[in-house]
Order: C-alpha cells, then structure tokens, then sequence
C-alpha cells in the first residue's frame, strides 16, 4: 500500500499538473471582479492508470476524516491571495464536532493557483482543484474534511484530507460526467470551459465509471435524511 501511495503522488508531482516548482512565488490577481473566473484557467485531467490506487486510498481513509457533513452550496467560489474557498450551508452531520446542522462554513475547492507564465497551459494559467469541479449552488454534497484552519477572521474554512488526490466531495445529484480530452503537450491538462459541466474531471469512459460506482456506495453509506 505504501509503495502504492508513493507512487500516486510521485506521478501526481511529475506528471499530472505541474511538476517542480509549484511551490515558487505567484503574482495575484483579483479574481473575483471576473463574471466567470474559472474559465480563465485550465486543469489537471486525472489519468486512467491511478483511478484504482486512488479508490483504494479513499477506502481506506475517508471513512477516517475528522468531519464527515452533508452541505447546501450557497455560492460560486471566492478566490483568496492563491487559493479559492466556496461557501455550504451544513445540512447534516455524518461525524465530528465542532460543527452544526444549519451552520455556514467555507471549503477549500482551490489548494493552489498557479500564475508563473512558465507553467501556462495553453497560454491560460493553472489551478489544482483536485480534479472535481467547483460545487453548484443550490446542490447538496457529501464532504469529507480533515482540519479548520487558522484564519484573522471570524470565518471557518476547512480543508479536506491530505491523502487523497481527488478532492472528496460527492454531489447527492446525478451529474453527467463526459471523458476530458488534454490540450497540452506537456502535461495531462484541459481548459476548465471545456469540462465545465463534469462533475469530475477524467480521461476515460472506464475511469467515469469506476469512480461514479465509488460515489454511490458512498452516498448509501451516508444517506441525507
């Protein structure tokens, strides 16, 4: 298992987004004046040969996430310095304390923005959203959450588990997934325009399937009343 998971993220690191240098310096830009800001970016395509290992790891540690809730979208994403956040109403509570049903918290959807003009795709610049798009207000999700963390504010904003390459985050609602075609030479990427409507964004008919099969056994697990 280990060896497994070494492997997932050593090709996440290398091959899926971005490679080296992620972590260098972003030049900000204030997103949310944009009608549709998302479209301003492209996204990683999660590939085919990783779709088992990564199922394998949810099983294994989603069921362990310090907050599991059912929540109500309230909005589109707010984008921070390099990272975006999107607004849920909680609507139930699966696991953990601390938090309430009817209780307004904000999610991670974004973990990183990246602006250097050497890791354009497509001459649009990139984000990691965990290959699942942003959340649809008004749609009821299940969400698994590792930790709240420390804002200046009075604003709750958690994360989810470190773990998982897929973000986990499960609309309650069916919502057609289309495979996701890269438009980059170098990296297994997309612009998000094109993949808007998918609710995860993968390469094949094979892996939609794999991981849709994996949603609904999580979705009878933890049933919204």
């Amino acid at each position: 298992m280990k060896f497994k998971y070494m492997a997932a993220i050593t090709f996440f690191a290398f091959a899926v987004l971005l490679g080296a240098g992620l972590y260098s310096k972003t030049s900000y830009k204030d997103y949310n004046k944009e009608k549709e800001p998302l479209n301003h970016f492209s996204v990683g395509i999660f590939p085919d040969n990783l779709a088992d290992i990564q199922i394998e790891i949810m099983q294994e540690v989603l069921d362990n996430s310090r907050h599991i809730i059912a929540a109500r979208c309230e909005d589109t994403s707010k984008y921070l310095y390099s990272c975006a956040v999107q607004p849920v109403t909680v609507e139930q509570v699966f696991k953990g304390e601390g938090l309430k049903t009817g209780e307004k918290i904000s999610i991670q959807t974004v973990s990183q923005i990246f602006m250097e003009k050497d890791l354009y795709v497509g001459g649009k610049p990139s984000l990691n959203i965990g290959f699942v798009n942003e959340m649809k207000p008004g749609k009821t999700y299940l969400i698994f959450l590792d930790r709240k963390i420390d804002t200046h504010n009075e604003e709750k904003i958690f994360v989810h588990p470190k773990e998982t390459l897929i973000r986990p985050v499960f609309c309650y609602e069916k919502i057609e997934n289309k495979p996701c075609v890269s438009n980059s030479d170098i990296s297994n990427s997309t612009y998000y325009k094109d993949v808007s409507e998918n609710e995860f964004f993968l390469a094949s008919e094979t892996t939609i399937k794999k991981i849709e099969e994996f949603k609904e056994t999580l979705l009878h697990k933890y049933p919204i009343q």
